[in-house]
């Protein structure tokens, strides 16, 4: 059951987004409202209720941990908010990158070895803004998906971020 609500939840709040990504007049306030996440040190503590209730709306019944990818997604969208379906992990997004830093591959190595809430969010809002600046589109479905996974006790997000990493070029 739980499954299908985030399913759901997941689907509704990426289309909330990607209408606050439209040329909608009243979506400036809410990219507005947005960005206050991502000011804040961890978005789920941003003291502006403006802010959380572009996730709380399209997350009833979860639990604050299980509400921490949402907030991720909204704080990083909000850096550039761009609709994008290409259906591609981070891994493969990094990858695309053609003048990738020794540098930046050692960001995503951490990022990949991240544990913890702030680990990962620091690392994906370091990643994540590179990826902004070089052009890259965000496919931000799939990593609101994949966030709600991270913790996963098969690793399966990081491996298939890993493998998409090696296969398209990032090593």
């Amino acid at each position: 059951m739980i499954k299908e609500v985030m399913k759901e939840s997941r689907d509704e709040f990426i289309g909330h987004l990607y209408l606050l990504a439209s040329d909608n007049p009243d979506a400036k306030d809410g990219q507005v409202e947005l960005r206050r996440g991502f000011k804040a040190r961890m978005p789920w503590e941003c003291d502006d209720m403006r802010f959380h209730i572009h996730v709380i709306k399209y997350t009833p019944g979860l639990t604050h941990e299980q509400r921490k990818p949402f907030y991720m997604v909204a704080s990083l969208f909000s850096l550039k908010p761009v609709m994008n379906d290409d259906k591609q992990d981070m891994g493969k997004t990094v990858a695309s990158i053609s003048k990738m830093s020794r540098s930046m591959r050692d960001r995503f190595m951490a990022l990949l070895s991240a544990r913890g809430d702030e680990s990962l969010y620091r690392g994906l809002r370091n990643i994540i803004g590179f990826l902004i600046s070089s052009g890259a589109r965000i496919d931000w479905k799939t990593l609101l998906y994949h966030l709600s996974q991270w913790d996963n006790p098969d690793r399966w997000v990081q491996r298939t971020w890993a493998e998409s990493f090696a296969k398209y070029g990032g090593i």
